[in-house]
């Protein structure tokens, strides 16, 4: 029985493997999507089944009761189970919607988009299951919401499917049936749609998680039972012990990495480039941890086995300082590393910008951290009685304020690990003298709280390096004066003007009509950034040159332009026109035959980003992923000057109008940093006229003063966890059982609870003062603007489309003043007029007024 028990975390480890792989063969088998597929069939009939008991309520409330007008009022009660059952629900009467649960699904003519009385329709944000009743004069419509289908993806817009549907984001609704794809019945048998399985994730997140979990926890048992195999092994040398194991730790990791095992790992965003990639052999932020993980379990080994022993042993104690102190700077190296090459924020002072992988990254700094102190604290507790302590007292005692002076001077990552050895070495020889036993409460928090400041210090001093390079980066991309984000609309704009049959019928002076209806259709939303100018032109036609005043006949004119500094957007009839004025310029071509002229007219479009941007920008929500800014550049600023003169900028900072005011004409190189108003500015002159500025707020004492106590408490945590866990005997020593540690125990309790109450207390209450402050400062907003609509509208009768074309940019500029969205809506909960209609344009929402608000 002893025989077993020697091996038996070794065969726990070995059947967590065995299930991991099972899981792992299972979730990657040629077709591991058909249980996933059958639950998601089940859910669907237990979704027909609940909306038909609802629309049946509805069938007998309106067959009964015969309910007024306010049909929103009497089926209010149907309003939140959308967001709560995802049912949605619209009744039509006489072909006029009366009844619309949310605004989310309520587009027009849906009605003309359902075939029969049961099946799928796609909506231009989503697909949804329906079923239809006919009631005299109604339309009864049951909508299930299978998933959301945009037409771009972000952070706040994601097609995937909804809950209680969990299938894998990539897979696919198909109306035909298909070799391929699965097929899906009513609560009748009768075929509805196929789900095509599609991407190379066809298993469900939780199925993902829970194989990781297991090679993990695999691993771990593993670890564990290569520790104890190390009892066996006294006669070995220390040397030959930590050669075997390191070889032993490198093979399992150079397994994981040439190999790919497991390859489920893959699909976890914690082992992909997208958040930390350096080389093959670190080629991804999980297998950073991995290593990290390794190396804290090597330390542990070398803690347990470390002796010195032998007439030679008071000549290794330099060696082995050094090698100490050399590990200080190899953990600093990788810490280093770990920041430059990732786009996570370490950034403790924004404690919002903390997600799932900073934290993995502070752990990870954690664990390297403690496995050095731990190395040191074994090398001072084998050597004390081999050294000289007074000479080793007074070396430390002019050695520990010299590294600190370097630290101010040359202000880098190693000096701070050089000071933070030597300060360990002084605090551990000197710890008794101070009155605290070691591996104490006490001792905890001193040693705690001196890695706190010095990692503060390693991780903030690499991020303002890091920082530096993101700027340059910025600042190069600004230089190169073109608008990605416009580029990409331009050219999506462009199958819509070949396929626009409007346009060719407004193709007769004035042209008024035709230039409001570009403005309105085309160039609205993200172009209200530029300057648009219209020009319309037939062969015969010519332009007036200013200011000059020299008349050119207009087709030759706009083609030079083209051809001297023109570079064509592909797939557009769009050109970036490069005119280094320090603005964004461009020129697009629009040509349309003419039966009055066989050469037809010209559309000549040319923009020209404005001076200083205006307005509050343009909202993500109506963008891209791809085109969003990286989170890297969300807290710069950067202005951009030519002629000494600002003619763009954004961001928070507040800059000059003159370059010359900031006093940077003789700059000693392309790149210059300089402070001042609390920032760090990077000015980069790429020639003689533009001069870009990118800056950000440097770093402040009250920064290291808010992220001391989160870093700290972390810290702390994980040592007490790892300590707690890992040493019984250290268990006793931090946790004495006498009656001073009780009473001390007794009164940190009482202020622990009672500060988590007052802590409750306060953020229930500024929670609470926000959400009445935030509500008080949109009534005061509504009736602003509700008494400057009826100023400007109180002679007008009624709504024309000229009137709703001025509503529409009057409510851009009350956006702008006001800082936030407005829409205006009739008596039936129909749009008017919007200041953001791009949200309706794009299918985001219909154009119907919130239910709840109706």
């Amino acid at each position: 029985m002893k025989y077993w028990r020697k091996y038996l975390l070794l065969i726990f480890s070995v059947l967590i493997f065995l299930a991991a792989s099972i899981e792992e063969h299972h979730a990657l088998s040629p077709e591991p999507e058909k249980e996933l597929i059958q639950a998601f069939q089940q859910t669907l009939l237990k979704q027909q089944y609940n909306i038909s008991v609802y629309l049946n309520s509805i069938e007998r409330q309106i067959t009964n009761t015969i309910p007024s007008a306010n049909y929103a009022t009497t089926f209010s009660k149907l309003n939140k189970l959308f967001d709560t059952e995802g049912f949605g629900f619209i009744i039509m009467k006489d072909q006029e919607m009366v009844y619309w649960s949310s605004n989310h699904f309520s587009f027009p003519n849906i009605s003309s988009r359902l075939s029969g009385k049961e099946g799928i329709v796609v909506l231009p944000n989503g697909t949804y299951a329906f079923q239809k009743r006919l009631l005299n004069h109604y339309q009864i419509i049951g909508l299930i919401h299978l998933r959301n289908d945009y037409s771009y993806e972000n952070q706040f817009l994601v097609n995937n499917f909804v809950k209680p549907f969990r299938l894998p984001p990539d897979f696919e609704i198909n109306t035909q049936k298909d070799k391929n794809s699965y097929a899906i019945h009513n609560l009748t048998n009768r075929y509805l749609f196929s789900v095509v399985p599609t991407g190379a994730m066809r298993f469900n997140n939780a199925e993902l998680y829970f194989t990781a979990f297991l090679y993990l926890l695999g691993l771990v048992f593993l670890l564990l039972a290569l520790y104890r195999k190390m009892d066996d092994y006294h006669e070995e040398s220390f040397g030959v012990k930590m050669i075997i194991l390191t070889g032993i730790l490198f093979v399992i990791y150079w397994i994981h990495i040439l190999f790919g095992i497991p390859a489920i790992l893959n699909h976890l965003e914690l082992f992909s480039a997208k958040y930390y990639a350096v080389t093959q052999w670190l080629p991804s932020l999980g297998d950073f941890f991995l290593l990290t993980t390794l190396l804290f379990f090597w330390s542990l080994v070398f803690v347990k086995e470390f002796v010195l022993h032998g007439r030679a042993r008071k000549l290794m104690i330099i060696p082995c300082f050094l090698f100490a102190g050399t590990l200080y700077q190899v953990v600093g190296g990788l810490i280093s590393n770990l920041i430059s090459n990732s786009n996570i924020t370490y950034k403790l002072n924004r404690i919002t910008d903390i997600d799932q992988y900073s934290i993995s990254s502070h752990l990870a700094i954690a664990l390297l951290l403690f496995s050095i102190f731990m190395i040191n604290l074994k090398i001072l507790e084998k050597t004390e009685h081999l050294i000289n302590k007074r000479t080793f007292l007074s070396f430390h005692l002019v050695a520990v304020p010299v590294s600190i002076l370097l630290c101010i001077i040359f202000n880098t990552p190693p000096f701070y690990l050089l000071a933070l050895f030597l300060c360990v070495n002084l605090l551990q020889v000197q710890i008794r003298k101070m009155h605290i036993t070691r591996f104490s409460l006490s001792y905890s928090i001193l040693f705690v709280s001196l890695f706190s400041v010095v990692s503060l210090m390693v991780v903030y001093k690499t991020i303002d390096q890091r920082e530096i390079q993101v700027q340059k980066l910025m600042a190069v991309n600004l230089s190169s004066e073109q608008d990605p984000v416009a580029e990409i609309f331009l050219t999506n704009m462009q199958e819509q003007f070949n396929t626009d049959s409007i346009i060719p019928s407004l193709l007769a002076p004035p042209y008024e009509d035709l230039e409001n209806y570009l403005n309105r259709n085309y160039f609205d939303g993200y172009f209200r950034k530029y300057d648009i100018q219209y020009t319309f032109c037939t062969a015969t036609d010519a332009v007036m040159i200013h200011p000059e005043n020299v008349s050119e006949p207009c087709f030759p004119y706009f083609d030079k332009m083209i051809v001297r500094s023109g570079t064509r957007i592909p797939g557009s009839n769009f050109y970036f026109m490069n005119n280094m004025e320090g603005r964004v310029s461009y020129l697009g071509k629009l040509h349309y035959p003419l039966a009055r002229d066989s050469r037809g007219l010209s559309v000549f479009i040319t923009m020209t980003s404005k001076t200083i941007s205006e307005g509050i920008g343009f909202p993500e929500l109506l963008m891209d992923r791809s085109l969003i800014k990286p989170f890297r550049y969300k807290y710069l600023s950067y202005a951009k000057y030519f002629d000494d003169e600002l003619v763009n900028r954004s961001g928070e900072y507040t800059y000059n109008y003159y370059l010359q005011s900031y006093n940077i004409d003789h700059l000693k190189s392309e790149f210059e940093l300089r402070k001042w108003n609390g920032y760090d500015h990077l000015i980069y002159q790429f020639d003689d006229k533009t001069c870009i500025i990118v800056s950000n707020r440097s770093l402040r004492f009250v920064d290291y003063l808010i992220s001391f106590p989160y870093i700290f408490v972390f810290y702390f945590l994980v040592v007490l966890l790892l300590t707690l866990i890992g040493n019984p005997k250290l268990r006793k020593l931090m946790i004495p059982r006498d009656l001073r540690f009780r009473i001390q125990v007794a009164i940190i309790s009482v202020v622990l609870i009672s500060l988590l109450m007052v802590a409750a207390g306060t953020i229930y209450y500024n929670v609470k003062e926000y959400q009445n402050r935030h509500q008080t400062d949109l009534l005061e907003k509504m009736n602003s603007i509700s008494v400057e609509i009826d100023s400007r509208l109180n002679t007008v009768n009624a709504i024309s489309p000229e009137l709703r074309q001025w509503l529409f940019e009057e409510l851009y500029k009350l956006s702008n003043i006001f800082r936030t969205d407005i829409n205006i809506y009739d008596v039936k909960g129909e749009i008017i007029a919007s200041s953001r209609p791009e949200i309706f344009r794009k299918g985001i929402t219909s154009e119907r007024m919130n239910a709840q608000a109706f």
